[in-house]
């Protein structure tokens, strides 16, 4: 197999590294496809009538109908399990486009930083006008809530966050981990032959602990929903992912009056697909602010997705220092910067196991949870506006590093001095 994108890096001691990753060579081009595998997807102006009559159409010529039919916002679509021929036999001017289903992934890697099995030493204290300060925090914590650097304190309104969702599209989350106190939840899986969202990798857990946990996360008061579309392995396909996409669009769009309220994390990368980049545009669409990873490869985040979805909050990765990591794609495509070097966070291994990680996966759920936190805070409408205020917020030229024409704003929350 050949990797498409690198999404996370992974710091485990050897002796406990046991994930049975599937190794891949980067490449802008969607190289691992299924075979016997499509997504349809219709041009926007097609009805829902019309994409059911197509389906009928289908049956009636293959003997089978869409595995699964894609329909949220402007985005149509049928995944469908046939070879070429059957493919042909089903063309029709309602079709934009064909493509394979393939592969994407996040990319583990070890590095010699040991677990922690006990909650990191944290205290949180509340002064006048719901400011908390939160001592002993991780420090892309402390660095999103100070201007300068060097901070190991957590600044925030804890007045911000309260109602709001953010759907995790990943591996899963353990749910009871101490992190969460009860605000995460199984929503759906998406992985052919597993049920139960629940992580059986780390890197979901890790990414939801970032964005919402307690003492390691951005946005303590949110919940968090688990959406599996990667398996064990860390591997899913673009079918799944689409499909993952749409539960939580229409699950949003569900619930009363909390569109605006809800976020969708996705630090998941692979080639160049204009069929998921569009599966996330049409999320924002609907009102959903989606975070994206803009990748590993330290290249142009242009080539590869959904690192090139537009409207999304298309995230890279500094460190400690606040340079650019020096794994993290980056272009004028992305929005903002977050820290994504050396971030403690849960994981799936016990209710109180904590891991490393580096990587654009890393940062993308810091910006999920600051975009959760601002919508309650400001009362921010879209994603338009969310991301507005993000980028106002950010301090400007402090990241030291080439960012190939992005601009130069480290996320801030607007507290800390």
């Amino acid at each position: 197999m050949h990797l498409s994108s690198t999404l996370s890096l992974v710091f485990i001691l050897p002796l406990i590294y046991a994930f049975p990753f599937r190794t891949q060579q980067i490449g802008r081009a969607a190289q691992d496809v299924r075979p016997g595998n499509y997504i349809l997807r219709y041009h926007d102006y097609v009805s829902d009538a019309d994409v059911l009559k197509h389906e009928a159409i289908i049956q009636a010529k293959l003997g089978i109908g869409c595995t699964t039919i894609y329909n949220f916002n402007t985005f149509k679509g049928c995944h469908l399990e046939t070879d070429p021929a059957g493919l042909q036999a089903v063309a029709s001017p309602l079709i934009l486009s064909s493509e394979p289903d393939s592969l994407f992934s996040i990319s583990p890697r070890p590095a010699p930083l040991p677990p922690v099995t006990v909650r990191p030493n944290s205290s949180i204290s509340t002064s006048s006008h719901d400011m908390s300060t939160e001592t002993g925090a991780p420090w892309g914590l402390g660095r999103i809530s100070h201007k300068k650097a060097g901070n190991s304190s957590y600044v925030f309104d804890a007045s911000a966050c309260a109602g709001t969702t953010i759907y995790v599209i990943d591996t899963g989350i353990r749910i009871t981990h101490v992190e969460f106190g009860g605000r995460a939840r199984y929503g759906a899986s998406f992985v052919t032959g597993v049920v139960l969202p629940a992580d059986d990798h780390g890197h979901g857990t890790h990414v939801s602990g970032t964005a919402a946990g307690s003492s390691v996360g951005v946005c303590h008061g949110a919940e968090v929903v688990a959406v599996k579309v990667l398996d064990s392995t860390g591997f899913g396909y673009n079918t799944w992912i689409i499909a993952g996409i749409q539960w939580a669009v229409n699950v949003a769009l569900s619930r009363s009056n909390t569109t605006r309220q809800s976020v969708i994390s996705i630090s998941i990368g692979g080639g160049y697909s204009p069929t998921l980049n569009a599966a996330v545009t049409a999320a924002v669409a609907a009102g959903l602010p989606v975070s994206v990873a803009a990748g590993n490869n330290g290249e142009d985040s242009s080539l590869f997705s959904p690192s090139s979805a537009v409207n999304a909050m298309i995230v890279g990765a500094t460190d400690i220092s606040d340079n650019k990591a020096y794994f993290s794609n980056y272009d004028k495509g992305v929005s903002i910067w977050v820290p994504g070097v050396d971030v403690l966070s849960a994981f799936n291994t016990c209710d109180q196991c904590y891991f490393w990680y580096s990587g654009t996966s890393q940062a993308t759920p810091h910006v999920a949870g600051l975009a959760a936190y601002l919508m309650t805070l400001d009362d921010l409408s879209t994603p338009s506006k969310i991301l507005s205020k993000i980028r106002s917020l950010a301090t400007n030229r402090l990241i030291v590093g080439s960012l190939g024409g992005s601009s130069n704003k480290l996320a801030y929350n607007g507290n800390g001095a």
